[in-house]
């Protein structure tokens, strides 16, 4: 199942990449005739911003990320997140739980996951609500600061 004219949204595309790459992009949209927007690269300070506006991150790298730091930020913004599993966010996201899932090169899963974000309000806000919770539960500076002192004291007890 495709998007391309099933509704009232707008592409935006955050960061920089090989010029042809970006430019493929574009014509691609412009041939599905998309209502996209190509930011280039934003500075850090504006993304926070940036995941608030949206309604939906859509993560589609086909390489293992070692860590899913994107991920985070939106969670932490409140967005909901839709993403290939493997790599580093495999590590924390899990499938219809505080996130919707899909493959590795798989256009009909992120078409899937997108159209079930679109119609469905509930699923939107159940998932973004447990997408804030892990990054709170999970990834937050107080839980950092506790396995950094674990780390240390168990390496100062080993030297004793």
């Amino acid at each position: 199942m495709g998007l391309a004219g099933s509704g009232d949204f707008t592409l935006t595309v955050a960061g920089t990449g090989a010029p042809a790459y970006e430019a493929e992009l574009k014509a691609r949209a412009t041939e599905l005739g998309l209502d996209a927007r190509f930011l280039g690269r934003v500075a850090e300070v504006a993304m926070g911003e940036l995941y608030r506006e949206a309604d939906v991150l859509a993560f589609t790298s086909v390489w293992d990320e070692p860590f899913g730091l994107t991920h985070l930020e939106a969670m932490a913004s409140g967005t909901p997140v839709a993403s290939v599993g493997h790599g580093g966010p495999g590590e924390f996201l899990v499938d219809d739980v505080n996130a919707l899932i899909f493959g590795k090169e798989d256009p009909a899963g992120l078409a899937d996951c997108l159209q079930r974000f679109a119609s469905d309000k509930a699923l939107r806000t159940r998932i973004a609500l447990a997408g804030r919770d892990t990054v709170v539960r999970e990834f937050s500076i107080e839980r950092y600061a506790d396995r950094l002192e674990k780390i240390f004291v168990e390496t100062i007890e080993g030297r004793a």
